[in-house]
Order: C-alpha cells, then structure tokens, then sequence
C-alpha cells in the first residue's frame, strides 16, 4: 500500500473495501469514485487557492469521510497548484462506519496532513 501511494495518492483501501464486497448497503455505505472526487476537488480548487493565501492553510470538513477518497482529492488538487498538503490543509472528517474512518486515517496520515477523523 505504501508503495503504491508513493506513486500518486488515491483512496488504495477504500477501492480494496468495496471490490471485496465490504461496503455495507444498509447504512447506505456506497464510495465515492475517484474520478467524481477529483472533479469535485478541482471545481473547488480556486476558493482554495485564495484562502490559502489569505490565511496559510485552509480547513476541509467532510461529515460522511468513508476511506477518505473526496479528501485525498483535495491533497492532490493542493499538490497540483504547487502547494504543500503538509502545511496548507487542516482537515476533520466523521463517519458512522469505525472501519471506514480508520481507513481515512491511515491514508491521511501517509499522505502526510493534519488531520482529525471522528467515530
């Protein structure tokens, strides 16, 4: 996994929980794909920018984190306007699903951001 994610940051063990087939349906549990969280981190990419200027860092909340993939998004849209995830982003996340913010931490954490994940 470290490996892996050293290539470029992605949601490595949310991707591996759903093709196992863990995702659990009755908590309405569905992961968001990549390619819809990077559109999404792009869109918002702009008022980043600014606030980062503004203030030095910006604060990402994400009430539903799951694994993290919409967060992990947001580093690399960081990473792409030539910033530093390390020092420029703030985050706090909260899931149902204990499994599922653990996930978001450990990803979090290699990417290597400030973050607090809530169960």
């Amino acid at each position: 996994m470290i490996l892996d994610l050293e290539v470029s940051y992605h949601d490595f063990l949310g991707e591996v929980y759903m093709d196992m087939g863990l995702g659990k349906n009755q908590m309405g549990q569905f992961f968001t794909p990549s390619h819809l969280c990077n559109a999404m981190a792009k869109i918002t990419m702009g008022d980043m920018i600014g606030e980062i200027e503004r203030k030095g860092f910006i604060t990402v909340s994400d009430p539903a984190c799951g694994a993290g993939a919409t967060l992990i998004a947001v580093v690399n849209a960081v990473i792409e306007a030539k910033l530093n995830p390390s020092t420029n982003i703030y985050i706090e996340a909260q899931d149902i699903d204990e499994l599922a913010t653990q996930m978001c931490y450990i990803q979090l954490s290699l990417c290597g951001v400030a973050a607090k994940i809530i169960h």
